[in-house]
């Protein structure tokens, strides 16, 4: 397309912007004009933050994909990341203008908009989990900390995307969605450690609800694979019993032990097999929480 299609007073997206593919390249003579017109006015935003006292790392972090686009011209975006990046610009501006925001909310308020538009970087991410790790730490109570935890969930929850289809990684997780995930994730955690401080008894073992035949496969298979150092049938029992609620000098118990670890039955192999795979499917659970938030 001729360059003067691309100016600044009669850009394409203004006229028929709904009918432009979000994944369509931006031509390289419109990515020019569209740099020059963002630049100020990113600059501007970038002043306005810093009068309402937002820090210069959160500041970078929000302005690093503008930065990114207008420093480094021989990449190609997308017609949607520049619809992106120019609403963030827009709402920037409109969030730092003088009748709109104050220095004394606007800590909680830029996380407020940066959620609502779906900024889902992993910067962000992890921008907001040591935010918040590091206003829990300044409690010493699992109480408090839990507090912190709830008010937060309760604040995102309030906060509805504008179009989950779009953000700044479209296709991905929300950055909503993934920090609702690690607050219930921390939530839980935390409640599993306060749990047990009135009803667990000093010194009292670990249990399991393994079987004598499921313990001796599973651990057989831990000092095979060479996860448990190779002992003695003994010392293995010895260490299971407590976990097993047996007698340590019950050698019938013993003698069973031996038995099914040297010849497990099918029906144990199957029944360890089943546990397993909810073990691994709770792995993959992990793994995918932590991959959420990665950009790819």
């Amino acid at each position: 397309m001729p360059h003067s299609s691309f100016s600044s007073a009669d850009r394409p997206e203004q006229h028929f912007r709904e009918d432009l593919s979000p994944e369509l390249l931006i031509p390289q003579a419109y990515a020019r004009t569209a740099r020059s017109s963002l630049l100020p006015r990113m600059l501007q935003a970038d002043r306005g933050l810093a009068r309402l006292g937002l820090e210069a790392p959160l500041r970078r972090l929000i302005l690093e994909p503008v930065w990114y686009f207008i420093e480094q011209p021989e990449e190609r975006i997308s017609f949607g990341e520049l619809f992106f990046l120019r609403d963030l610009v827009s709402q920037l501006m409109l969030f730092t203008h003088p009748g709109n925001a104050s220095a004394d909310s606007a800590r909680i308020d830029i996380h407020h908009l940066l959620v609502s538009i779906n900024f889902n970087s992993a910067g962000y991410f992890e921008y907001f989990v040591d935010a918040v790790r590091k206003e829990m730490c300044r409690f010493a109570g699992l109480r408090e900390r839990l507090k912190v935890l709830t008010w937060c969930r309760r604040e995102l929850k309030a906060i509805l995307p504008s179009d989950r289809r779009k953000g700044l990684r479209p296709g991905s997780f929300t950055v909503r969605d993934q920090l609702l995930v690690w607050l219930e994730e921390e939530r839980i955690f935390i409640r599993y450690l306060m749990a047990p401080v009135a009803d667990m008894v000093e010194g009292e073992p670990w249990s399991t609800r393994l079987t004598v035949p499921q313990a001796a496969l599973m651990a057989r298979v831990y000092m095979e694979e060479g996860l448990v150092r190779p002992s003695s049938l003994q010392q293995v029992f010895t260490s299971l019993a407590d976990m097993l609620g047996l007698r340590k000098s019950d050698t019938g118990a013993e003698d069973a032990f031996r038995s099914r670890y040297q010849h497990p039955s099918l029906s144990t192999i199957t029944a360890c097999k089943q546990w397993m795979m909810k073990v691994l499917d709770r792995l993959n659970d992990y793994e995918l929480q932590l991959r959420r938030p990665a950009d790819h």
